[in-house]
C-alpha cells in the first residue's frame, strides 16, 4: 500500500539515491542549490511515498525571499524510475501544496517544463522576477490562498536575505546539519517560517480522476 508521510532522518540514504538517478550525481551544480547551500529545507513540507516500507518518492521546499517576502521553493522532487506512471508525484505535490496553504506560506516557485506544471497550477513569472543564471522560461510560480506576486518584482533571495550572485554561494551540498535532521523551525514570521503550522487536510485536486503523470528528469522541480 503507498502512504504518503513526512520525511524522517533515516531516509536520508534512500532519498539521495532517488535524487542520484532522478537528475545526476552532479545535481548540486545546479542554480537551485545555491538557494540551499547551508539552510535547511521546511520540515513540515519535506515527504516522501512510502510503498510497502520502500521509499518510492520525496519532495522538499526551501525557504526563499521575494521583495522581503518569505516563499517557497518547491523542489527537488524524485519517482522510483519503475513507479513515475502511477501519480505519485502529483499526489506529493498537492499533499505538500494544501499543507503549505494551512501553513499561511503565500508563494512557491520551481524550476521546471512550464506545460508539465501548468497542472498544478504553476505559471511563468513575469521578467521582472529573475532567479540569476537560470533560463528565464523554466522559472514559475504559484499563489496560495489567493496571494499574487509584489508588483514590482525583484531578484530571488535566499533565506538569509543574500543573492546568489554573491561570492561563496556556488555549487554545494545543501543544508544536512543538525537543523535540518532535527527538524528545528525558525521562529514565527521568519523567512523559513512566516506562520503557525495549522491542519493538514489533503487536497481536492490530488483526487481528480486524470491521468497520471509520467515523469521524466526534464519535468521534475530540480
Amino acid at each position: 500500500m503507498l502512504s504518503l508521510r513526512p520525511e524522517r532522518d533515516e531516509d536520508g540514504p534512500a532519498i539521495e539515491a532517488l535524487l542520484d538517478e532522478a537528475f545526476g550525481a552532479d545535481r548540486h551544480r545546479k542554480i537551485s542549490y545555491r538557494y540551499r547551500s547551508g539552510i535547511p529545507p521546511i520540515r513540515a513540507l519535506s515527504f516522501v511515498a512510502d510503498e510497502a516500507g520502500r521509499l518510492v518518492g520525496t519532495i522538499r521546499y526551501w525557504p526563499v525571499l521575494l521583495a522581503g517576502m518569505p516563499a517557497l521553493l518547491l523542489g527537488p522532487v524524485a519517482i522510483d524510475p519503475g513507479r513515475r506512471a502511477v501519480g505519485i508525484g502529483r499526489a506529493l505535490i498537492f499533499e505538500t501544496l494544501a499543507r503549505a496553504t494551512d501553513m499561511g506560506w503565500k508563494l512557491v516557485f520551481l524550476v521546471g517544463d512550464r506545460d508539465y506544471y501548468r497542472r498544478f497550477g504553476f505559471l511563468p513569472v513575469p521578467r521582472t522576477i529573475v532567479m540569476p543564471e537560470e533560463d528565464p522560461d523554466r522559472l514559475q510560480w504559484r499563489g496560495l490562498a489567493g496571494a499574487n506576486l509584489p508588483p514590482a518584482g525583484g531578484e530571488l533571495l535566499r533565506a538569509d536575505g543574500t543573492s546568489i550572485r554573491a561570492r561563496g554561494f556556488g555549487p554545494g551540498r545543501p543544508h544536512e546539519g543538525p537543523a535540518a535532521r532535527n527538524g528545528a523551525r525558525a521562529p514565527l514570521g521568519s523567512a523559513a517560517d512566516p506562520a503557525e503550522e495549522a491542519g493538514h487536510g489533503t487536497a481536492d485536486e490530488a483526487e481528480r480522476k486524470e491521468p497520471a503523470p509520467v515523469w521524466t528528469a526534464l519535468e521534475q522541480p530540480c
